[in-house]
């Protein structure tokens, strides 16, 4: 019989799971609320301002859990990224909200921690 130990187990949507020290844990699935933490203030202004990006957001934040490896997940906040790139920073209006597509990109795609996870 599998009983929950605090030492070692790690709770996961559906029971749970043996703790691996030496192996990190890596979730693909996170909360929306988890994702819509990975925006600053800043960017969800600027999202709020572009018709596509609000959209994509919605329908982002809308649903159930965030599939990070999901085409559409991917393409959504490509969008979203390019837009940003685009966006003058409130707070250093020489520059903008984005400096590096990629790197942003890559943040917003990053594994979820186990606070994030579904």
């Amino acid at each position: 019989m599998n009983v929950f130990d605090p030492e070692k187990h790690v709770r996961i949507l559906g029971g749970f799971v043996k703790k691996q020290s030496d192996v990190a844990l890596t979730f693909r699935k996170i909360s929306t609320g988890a994702m819509q933490r990975r925006f600053t203030v800043y960017e969800e202004l600027a999202i709020e301002a572009d018709p596509v990006s609000r959209v994509i957001r919605s329908r982002l934040f809308n649903a159930g859990h965030c599939d990070l490896d999901f085409t559409d997940t991917q393409d959504g906040l490509a969008v979203i990224v390019n837009m940003l790139t685009g966006a003058v920073n409130p707070v250093s209006p020489q520059s903008m909200l984005v400096l590096d597509f990629n790197t942003r990109f890559e943040e917003l795609l990053k594994d979820g921690t186990i606070d994030e996870a579904i």
